[in-house]
C-alpha cells in the first residue's frame, strides 16, 4: 500500500507543499510530469482527504533547496553529509516521478564514491553501532562533481514545479 508523507519545499524564496510517497518505487506527487504542489499545508491535507490518500502521520519533512543551491554555487569541504544525502535522494525521487534523468543516478565511479562518502558520512546509528564517527575527506574533483550533481537536482526541481 502506497503511503504518502507531507513535504515542505523552500525554493527561490517561495514555500510550497507536496507529497512524497513510499511504495515499490518512491516518488513525489506529480501531474503531467510536474510536481503537484500547494500553497498551504491545509490545502494539501484537504487534497489527501478528498483523494483518499493514506498519510500515516502529520509530520512534515522540510527541504530548503536554497541552502543546497547556495552551497553548490560555492562548494566547500564544509559538507553536511546527512543533508546532502537527503537532497540527493529526493532529487532521485523527483527524477523518477517526472521521467527526466538525474546525473546523481548515473553509475560512474566518482558518483558512486561520492554517494558512499555521503552515506557513511551521515553516520546513521544503524551503520555506526561502534560509536565511531566517519568524516569524509574530499578532493577538489569530488567537490566539483557533487556541486554539479546538486545543481542538476536543483534544475530538475526548478523545471518540474508548477508555476
Amino acid at each position: 500500500m502506497r503511503e504518502y508523507y507531507y513535504i515542505k519545499i523552500e525554493f527561490e524564496g517561495n514555500r510550497s507543499y507536496t507529497l512524497w510517497y513510499s511504495d515499490d518505487e518512491d516518488g513525489v506527487l506529480t501531474e503531467k510530469s510536474k510536481i503537484t504542489s500547494f500553497s498551504t499545508l491545509s490545502e494539501l491535507k484537504e487534497y489527501t482527504i478528498v483523494n483518499k490518500l493514506y498519510t500515516p502521520n502529520d509530520s512534515v519533512t522540510e527541504y530548503d533547496f536554497d541552502i543546497i543551491n547556495k552551497w553548490a554555487e560555492k562548494p566547500s569541504e564544509l559538507i553536511d553529509s546527512k543533508m546532502c544525502i537527503d537532497y540527493w535522494n529526493i532529487f532521485t525521487d523527483i527524477s523518477k516521478s517526472i521521467g527526466i534523468p538525474f546525473i546523481g543516478n548515473f553509475d560512474t565511479g566518482i558518483t558512486i564514491d561520492i554517494y558512499n562518502k555521503l552515506f557513511y558520512g551521515s553516520n546513521v546509528s544503524a551503520i555506526r553501532c561502534d560509536g565511531e564517527m566517519y568524516q569524509p575527506e574530499w578532493s577538489e574533483e569530488e567537490l566539483n562533481q557533487l556541486a554539479k550533481i546538486m545543481k542538476n537536482g536543483i534544475s530538475l526541481l526548478s523545471n518540474s514545479l508548477k508555476p
